[in-house]
């Protein structure tokens, strides 16, 4: 009877340490900000397609991003970043290559003061803008900053950290800036942050440009993870099905209404 029972235990624990072991989730630091929840839920469908679950560290937002770029390229605080694409990123560092908004990042609409709601009313082409005068608010580094000077588009840089200094501005007025412009994606979790503005209704302002997930050169395996789940989970429509449940007001005509809005196309740099 010993016997038996010692067997039953050596078969039990030879089976036990035949079984596959539980994989360590992938650890990733990444920038909270507007844009964080989308990214979280669309990468983690996306690397259970591939066996991987993630934890999720979120890095203080309070910081510009220049502050942002530094914790990324020392690996001292972000394991990745999303940015718009750029000459410059695709050649420091290892991008993924997936849109990851359907060319959303790139059309932008742009708060106001509540007095100017009408501002951009009549407007119907860039020439009709330009003729406006009117000047843009918009943060140091960032894409539009070159994307506004390559179309003659007036605007102040914000350098150090920009929020919450441009939205004050804007709600005082007459502060040498006439509007916000924000991706269509991120003013609708903005605006309920700051009743004080106002989303003007009709315009959007559209470039060819969209959000690249990027990762340092040394990280290797976890950018053939992300190519590889992100392109999955874009053949299969997850991805376009994320970005819909995270932004129903972008749809909504009763929201942001984009398919009501009257387009400028801007030119690329």
């Amino acid at each position: 009877m010993l016997r038996v029972a010692g067997a039953i235990v050596y078969i039990a624990a030879v089976l036990l340490w035949l079984q596959p072991l539980k994989a360590e989730p992938l650890k990733l630091r990444v920038p909270d900000v507007s844009t964080t929840d989308y990214m979280i839920r669309l990468l983690t469908e996306s690397l259970q397609k591939i066996g991987e679950t993630v934890e999720f560290q979120r890095i203080d937002p309070d910081f510009n991003m220049a502050r942002q770029m530094l914790l990324f390229e020392t690996g001292d605080g972000l394991d990745l970043i999303w940015r718009g694409e750029d000459a410059n990123l695709k050649e420091a560092f290892l991008e993924v290559d997936v849109d990851l908004t359907e060319g959303l990042k790139g059309y932008r609409v742009v708060f106001v003061n509540p007095e100017d709601v009408d501002l951009f009313r009549n407007v119907r082409t860039l020439e009709e803008f330009l003729a406006l005068g009117k000047v843009a608010a918009l943060g140091a580094g960032w894409n539009d900053v070159d994307v506004w000077q390559a179309n003659g588009m007036r605007y102040l840089e914000f350098t150090g950290t920009w929020d919450p200094e441009i939205y004050q501005l804007l709600a005082l007025g007459g502060r040498g800036i006439d509007y916000f412009p924000r991706g269509i994606t991120e003013i609708t979790g903005e605006a309920q942050r700051h009743p004080e503005l106002a989303v003007d209704p009709y315009l959007g302002l559209v470039y060819p440009n969209d959000f690249r997930f990027y990762v340092t050169k040394s990280n290797v395996d976890l950018h053939r993870k992300l190519s590889k789940a992100l392109k999955l989970a874009k053949q299969d429509g997850t991805l376009s099905r994320l970005l819909r449940e995270t932004n129903p007001l972008v749809f909504d005509k009763s929201g942001l209404n984009i398919g009501g809005r009257t387009v400028i196309e801007l030119a690329m740099p």
